[in-house]
């Protein structure tokens, strides 16, 4: 095979491409949809990714549980008093000058947001009451605007995702069933699952939603704990935790099937396949919008063999052999491919560029603002697939070119 005749004639294919302007556009336009919509979803795919497995720590542990054992999330979490203070004195827990670094919290998911428009309902998320050492527990927790909820009182923090999600700024108030709370500040927590939450005091939350004794005489209410947030000592902490509890005497850690997972454990598990089904949705939309991009190529190809049949049919019988004719035919494929998957990827970066998408998650109970993060990876992805694409739309023209016999290419029109 000569190199030489390959190039020449690649190179008189490409430059007769502008007879077939028509059917090349359409052919790159097919490859650049299928480019950029796989770029969309498996940058989506890597928001959620990011959320639930890239961003959980191995230093952070979360205890669950329940008389159900139902711990898949935390607002269906129960941890009654006689289990929180046990589980303190424990072995495998952080301490400070203060005391474990634990922090009591109640998650449920009833905050409700501002109406955008008078008259109807606002948006339900997640609200979380915590107590002081919830921001040491988490160290990537930070305030970027305002300040934090003061102890005791009517205020809140909204996570940035929410904030932007729905036009909460500081001043705005949000409604805890029987309370309403002022926000004073906006937080960021690495892009995890917090950032679509609404945090206050936890004293504050228990009352607006369970309030004081029923009578001035009776009981006070018993402190209402969902999740325990756990610092770790170290990479043996949760082993030791776990050890623990298990052999621990108080009847009520078997009672209410009290578990402790790492934080990236808790939220692999909370994903519930999230992660694992948006990569199977691109696959599916992939397949299917290859499949019709597929075909129009076929057809351009085919249109420019039959547009090249007495070219084609000269050179064969001016001694060019059969493979430069055919690199001829895939160097035209793979070019309309490349610059398809090219203008796709530029359209899908510009498009999906700082933008999130909401996504609501069965497997946790919440809501989710997922931020769209495409890498090299991705776009290489989905240039290698409408490159693959290509390769393959021009095998069938590739074949009839050569098979065509000399004498009936070179009466063509």
């Amino acid at each position: 095979m000569s190199v030489r005749q390959s190039l020449v004639l690649s190179w008189a294919s490409v430059c007769a491409m502008r007879t077939r302007a028509t059917s090349s556009l359409i052919a790159v336009l097919g490859f650049a949809g299928v480019s950029a919509m796989l770029i969309v979803l498996l940058a989506g795919r890597q928001g959620l990714q990011a959320i639930y497995v890239l961003a959980g720590q191995d230093d952070v542990a979360i205890v669950t549980g329940g008389p159900a054992g139902n711990a898949s999330y935390e607002s269906g979490s129960v941890i009654v008093p006689q289990v929180a203070i046990e589980i303190e004195r424990m072995p495998g827990i952080a301490h400070t000058a203060e005391g474990a670094l634990i922090s009591r919290e109640l998650v449920e998911m009833a905050i409700r947001l501002p109406s955008p428009a008078p008259g109807r309902v606002g948006t339900t998320v997640t609200g979380r009451g915590v107590t002081p050492f919830a921001f040491e527990v988490r160290p990537r927790l930070r305030i970027v605007a305002g300040r934090r909820f003061g102890s005791g009182k009517y205020e809140a923090i909204v996570g940035r995702a929410l904030a932007n999600q729905y036009g909460i700024h500081i001043g705005s108030e949000v409604r805890a069933r029987r309370a309403t709370l002022e926000v004073v500040g906006l937080f960021e927590n690495g892009g995890g699952v917090a950032e679509m939450e609404v945090w206050c005091d936890k004293a504050v939350m228990q009352t607006a939603f369970f309030g004081h004794a029923s009578s001035p005489g009776s009981a006070p209410q018993p402190e209402q704990t969902s999740v325990l947030w756990v610092r770790l000592t170290g990479p043996g902490g949760l082993a030791e935790l776990r050890h623990a509890i298990a052999s621990s005497p108080l009847q009520m850690m078997r009672t209410f099937k009290v578990q402790v997972r790492s934080q990236r454990e808790f939220l692999r598990a909370q994903s519930n396949g999230l992660v694992e089904r948006a990569m199977k949705a691109a696959i599916a939309v992939g397949l299917v919008m290859g499949l019709g991009a597929l075909f129009g190529a076929i057809n351009t190809m085919y249109a420019a063999v039959a547009h090249r049949s007495r070219e084609i049919a000269t050179l064969r019988a001016l001694g060019f052999e059969s493979p430069p004719v055919a690199i001829s035919v895939v160097s035209e494929a793979l070019l309309l491919s490349l610059a398809g998957g090219l203008v796709g990827a530029a359209l899908a970066l510009l498009a999906i560029h700082d933008l999130d998408f909401t996504i609501y998650n069965n497997g946790a109970e919440t809501n989710l603002a997922v931020q769209f993060l495409p890498t090299a990876g991705t776009a290489l992805i989905a240039l290698g697939y409408v490159l693959l694409l290509g390769m393959a739309s021009s095998i069938l023209p590739c074949l009839r070119a050569l098979r065509c016999p000399i004498p009936v290419g070179l009466f063509a029109r």
